[in-house]
């Protein structure tokens, strides 16, 4: 079992749980402040259901409809992309926390049409400052 809630008190450790609880700690403390309060950048992979596809094709923009409804969730849709592969989208989205995405994800796979997974992320030159490089 990984304590994830354990800070390494030294990088010079390279192994996974430090990492992984260097990710953790950054991820819960250090957050992009957006608007006064503080947001976490998530990357949702979503799959369309049969009845997803049915309904993109009848209704394209029903896309954005979902944006706003996000929106009154308290989540931010940064970047959209359709891609081809085992997902239909790749969303970047702005969330204060967990607690937030996991009712997205519930809200939106409760009514069948979309499968999600939803990665907590941070950017590359965010990570470089915490390693210290």
């Amino acid at each position: 079992v990984i304590n994830f809630m354990r800070i390494p008190l030294s990088l010079k450790s390279y192994g996974l749980i430090h990492y992984l609880d260097l990710l953790h700690f950054y991820l819960h403390n250090n957050y992009k402040k957006s608007g006064g309060i503080a947001m976490g950048i998530y990357i949702v992979l979503s799959k369309l259901t049969d009845s997803g596809r049915e309904t993109l094709k009848e209704k394209p923009h029903r896309i954005f409809e979902v944006n706003k409804e996000l929106e009154a969730m308290g989540i931010k849709v940064l970047q959209q992309y359709a891609v081809l592969g085992p997902y239909d989208f790749v969303n970047i989205i702005e969330a204060p926390d967990n607690e937030t995405v996991m009712k997205m994800s519930i809200e939106l796979g409760s009514r069948g049409s979309v499968e999600l997974m939803s990665l907590p992320a941070i950017r590359v030159d965010d990570l470089l400052k915490i390693l210290g490089k």
